[in-house]
């Protein structure tokens, strides 16, 4: 038996169990972490212990092989992902379930499956990073107790690592993470995000758009890399441009821009990327949270207002450009030197306590918080 079992599919989900063991163990708890799909080659990177599930497996079937008394599950894009089926087996035999949401984004299509009703799915209890998922989940009816915002559990990984990166110095970390051609120059790091998924409305042109690109793709992470790459022009010197592929990218998906940028990041660690930049842009990955907490000068470009999928867009920590104005006059003060970062926030600290805890309540109290 287990105390509690764990699955997670997408790399959003598996970032939130990065670091995580030392604070299950520490209270005692037994866990098991399970994954399918892209979230092993996150967690495989990040070195982290988890059992491959095909995702084909019966949910049946791995609750009777672990017999767990928590079930947690992360979201996924997959609409017939092994979580959604996790949750519900769990649920019929009256097993608790803990959700692990990454961010605010597609809140309504995390936990309805193939059916028309956002909550058909939903566990007992979710642990969101921020209060903008907090509250989105309470718009669609979860009960304000059901709803815990943890915090970004990767900022207490981030906060690690740049420990380590500023005792090896800026230099030395880009002589080891970009080729040489990049030694002289500025770096910019353009974010990219996935391509279609659940909702995939949010991810496509729309009218309401304030910035259009160039005309030739709908998409919105090209429309937004356009608009970054033609403010670049007008900017001199040009700086050494960086895409960063999402892991559901690949390279044919940026094959249009081939001339415009200067390399193109799938294998490298992501972190050491960012710490070798001068300024971090993209849409509204969660690679920008991890820029800014790595101290780095960090752009959103939102081709509309409002459309704060994460919470330090939204409170204006991380500032938003929404026209081709606002993005070159702060890409050209970022690469001059002329912008001041903002704190980080209350959120930012503490936050792989907190989700242990979440966990350590559910399982021993049947609820998030521990009874007086």
């Amino acid at each position: 038996m287990r105390d509690i079992l764990i699955f997670v599919e997408d790399p959003g989900a598996a970032n939130m169990l990065v670091g995580m063991r030392p604070y299950f163990d520490r209270l005692g708890m037994g866990v098991v972490v399970t994954a399918a799909g892209s979230a092993r080659e996150i967690l495989e990177v990040r070195e982290e212990q988890y059992l491959p599930v095909d995702a084909a497996t019966s949910a049946a079937d791995v609750i009777d092989d672990y017999r767990p008394q928590v079930v947690a599950v992360g979201t996924a894009e997959n609409r017939q992902t092994l979580g959604l089926a996790l949750a519900a087996e769990a649920r019929r035999r009256g097993i608790p379930t803990v959700g692990l949401v990454d961010s605010f984004a597609n809140s309504q299509w995390r936990w309805r499956g193939e059916t028309h009703d956002p909550l058909a799915y939903m566990p007992d209890w979710l642990a969101v990073p921020d209060d903008i998922t907090r509250t989105e989940y309470m718009t669609l009816g979860v009960s304000a107790e059901r709803v815990i915002a943890v915090g970004y559990v990767q900022a207490d990984y981030v906060a690690e690592h740049k420990t380590k990166f500023d005792a090896r110095g800026k230099g030395a970390m880009r002589d080891a993470v970009l080729p040489r051609s990049a030694w002289r120059r500025q770096v910019l790091v353009f974010a990219a995000e996935q391509f279609g998924g659940i909702g995939t409305d949010r991810y496509r042109r729309a009218d309401d758009y304030t910035i259009h690109g160039r005309g030739g793709s709908n998409e919105r992470i090209h429309i937004v890399l356009e608009e970054v790459l033609d403010a670049l022009v007008r900017i001199q010197p040009r700086p050494y441009v960086v895409v960063r592929l999402h892991p559901k990218n690949s390279r044919a998906d940026f094959e249009a821009y081939q001339n415009e940028i200067d390399f193109i990041s799938r294998s490298e660690d992501p972190l050491e990327l960012i710490y070798s930049s001068d300024v971090v842009v993209g849409a509204t990955s969660t690679l920008l949270l991890e820029a800014h907490l790595m101290e780095r000068p960090t752009l959103a470009v939102v081709p509309r207002v409002p459309e704060t999928w994460i919470e330090r867009v939204g409170e204006g920590i991380i500032p938003t450009a929404c026209t081709r104005d606002q993005v070159e006059d702060y890409l050209a003060r970022m690469l001059n030197g002329e912008y001041t970062i903002s704190p980080a926030g209350s959120l930012m600290t503490g936050v792989r306590g907190r989700l242990a805890n979440l966990f350590y309540n559910v399982l021993c109290y049947g609820s998030v918080r521990a009874p007086k």
